[in-house]
């Protein structure tokens, strides 16, 4: 679910691109090599990523083609994983049955795709301040939310017993962006959704999901792994698949307390494979199985409707699903990281065929490329009609060089601090006349083929860029990414927070420097520098304390109080602010001075034009707040 989501899923395969000018001649029909095929790949990836269990489903329309378990799913009992009877939590291939569910509600005239959101969340409180989202937005992750981390996942028992809305409002991000302008992908836009759900159907979330969805299906063994679901949302005997991670030479069961219910509708379903292959077959026969009509059409169809219209270079986001290019087939994706599980879903329509990959072990992120390597090693590649290239001149190339910084981060919180693990493109031009991109352990090469847009020579990878008002390059979208990517500036860079530092350590030796002159000059001890040295020094080591402290702790998302370290950190860093400016009145007096000699006013000088610095830097990443859970 959070922090990787589909983000991840679509890194994974990063590393698997189709070889230029492969036939699509397939030779031998590839059904009679889809299970060798599919073992060899499965049990490699599994023994060279130290991954416990997994579960494989391939349907087409008509048929299951393959529903295996791989590996075990329990280790305590040493229970071999099994397709039909193991529940594996899916993550953020949730939303994908969120989507659906509000879809159904919006057809029978419920809700409508341009409501106001505001309409359908009484309770909740909902920061808008660049402008209304609709439902439309949240679905596809355009509501301009920024995304939260500390606290974000809390199941602190009072958190807990408040409604669902109260729920909402304590932990839900702010909009930092006008809606409809940027793709970000956002968690909280999907419990928002869950909570419209249960506010127009009148039922919680999972009880409409189970009956509106589940049930209809035939999917009676998925339900969701939450706590507090109850209301017979999830059969009461449903064992759930816990993570497991090799240790001492044996896989250990390492699992994860359930979410919080009000998380249910971002990453909470938990579902068997052959329950995930009766929802893909319905999925690929426009909403039938079984000659019954279980979806409408309609809604089925509205999952692929694009979210992006008018710009060709931003279409890989749907009302449901991620839209990506594998080996020239038009795949449909979705996939989910959380728990310690990996989850994916991908249609491939052309073909007629659907995948769901599970697996139980951290470490099984590569294995999530399963369905890419059957289409383009055993299904065959389809041939893409030749792109020209387009003339881009080395002038033009230099547009789009930079860095490009996930729009999936914090911008108006202490987790801001977060931006600079987020990852980051960087673009540069090369000498061929076309553009290199890397920096998210890849590296491919793009050549022009419209205005501000660029593929890969095979046609694997799809770049686009945006111009703001003044022509000037400000966003990049990398097809098959969960994020667009803003241009980055000196305040979205890493160096800034440094520069803080070090500003911040040359403060304190001037402080250090100023103490000397005078004690070597036999003058008293200066007290308001020496005091400005200690508190920024104070700061320091406290920062240094408070990053091993978040560094240790695994579930800071989950962690309600940010812990003593984080406080005193922020208590310091507000008081040497405050002592900064006082200093900074204070420069008159210390130059008037005449007791004070020119090198100890100089250096007394540099130290506050050093903290100075470093409180604006504090500033500008957010330090001098702290907005904790509560």
């Amino acid at each position: 679910m959070s922090g990787i989501d589909g983000f991840r899923s679509g890194l994974l395969a990063l590393a698997l691109v189709v070889p230029a000018g492969v036939s699509a001649d397939v030779g031998p029909p590839w059904q009679d090599d889809l299970e060798p095929f599919v073992d060899g790949v499965v049990t490699t990836v599994m023994d060279q990523s130290a991954i416990a269990g997994a579960v494989v489903t391939i349907v087409s329309s008509d048929r299951v083609r393959l529903s295996k378990g791989y590996g075990i799913a329990d280790a305590p009992t040493d229970g071999m994983a099994d397709p039909a009877r193991d529940v594996f939590p899916v993550a953020s291939v949730t939303k994908v049955f969120t989507s659906l569910a509000i879809l159904q509600l919006a057809e029978r005239g419920r809700l409508a795709l341009d409501d106001n959101v505001r309409r359908h969340l009484r309770g909740v409180d909902l920061d808008d301040r660049f402008g209304d989202i609709t439902i439309a937005h949240l679905l596809g992750h355009t509501a301009g939310l920024e995304e939260r981390y500390l606290g974000y996942l809390s199941a602190d028992p009072e958190m807990l017993a408040r409604p669902h809305a109260a729920q909402l409002s304590a932990i839900l991000p702010r909009q930092v962006r006008p809606p409809g302008d940027v793709m970000a992908y956002s968690n909280a836009g999907y419990i928002l959704l869950g909570e419209i759900v249960a506010q127009v159907s009148g039922q919680p979330f999972e009880r409409y999901v189970a009956e509106q969805i589940l049930a209809p299906l035939g999917m009676t063994c998925s339900g969701f792994y939450v706590r507090s679901a109850g209301d017979g949302a999830s059969p009461p005997d449903l064992g759930f698949v816990q993570s497991h991670v090799w240790a001492a030479g044996r896989y250990v069961a390492a699992g994860r307390e359930p979410l919080p219910s009000v998380h249910a509708a971002s990453g909470g379903l938990a579902t068997t494979a052959d329950d995930m292959g009766r929802f893909l077959q319905a999925l690929l026969r426009e909403g039938r199985l079984n000659d019954a009509q279980i979806l409408s059409p309609d809604v089925v169809g509205r999952l692929r409707t694009p979210v992006f219209h008018d710009r060709p270079a931003f279409a890989g986001r749907t009302f449901g699903y991620w839209r990506e290019t594998w080996a020239g087939h038009t795949v449909l994706v979705h996939g989910g990281t959380h728990f310690g599980m990996h989850a994916i879903i991908v249609l491939v329509p052309s073909r007629d065929l659907a995948f769901f990959v599970a697996a139980n072990s951290p470490s099984a992120a590569a294995l999530m490329a399963l369905p890419r390597r059957v289409l383009s090693e055993l299904v065959g590649p389809l041939l893409e009609p030749a792109v020209a290239p387009v003339a881009c001149a080395d002038d033009c190339l230099r547009d789009y060089e930079g860095r490009y910084l996930t729009t999936r981060r914090n911008e108006t919180r202490f987790d801001r601090l977060w931006a600079m693990e987020a990852p980051r493109l960087t673009v540069s031009a090369a000498g061929d006349g076309m553009l290199v991109l890397s920096g998210l352990g890849f590296s491919q090469r793009f050549h022009a083929v419209g205005d501000d847009r660029f593929r890969t020579e095979n046609g694997a990878w799809r770049l686009g860029f945006r111009r703001d008002a003044q022509g000037r390059v400000d966003l990049a979208y990398l097809d098959g990414m969960a994020v667009a990517f803003d241009r980055a500036g000196f305040w979205l860079s890493s160096s800034s927070f440094t520069s803080g530092v070090l500003a911040a350590l040359l403060g304190c030796a001037m402080c250090v420097l100023t103490w000397h002159v005078r004690r070597r000059a036999g003058m008293s001890h200066d007290w308001p520098a020496v005091s400005l040295g200690l508190v920024w020094g104070g700061l320091l080591v406290a920062g240094v304390l408070a990053e091993r402290s978040l560094s240790a702790s695994p579930h800071v998302m989950e962690d309600p109080d940010p812990g003593v370290t984080l406080w005193v950190f922020t208590g310091l860093a507000v008081l040497s602010a405050i002592a900064t400016l006082i200093a900074t009145g204070r420069l008159w007096l210390v130059w008037i001075g005449a007791r004070l000699g020119l090198l100890a006013r100089s250096a007394y000088s540099a130290a506050v034009a050093s903290f100075l610095w470093a409180a604006l830097v504090m500033w500008r990443w957010n330090l001098l707040s702290f907005d904790p859970l509560w």
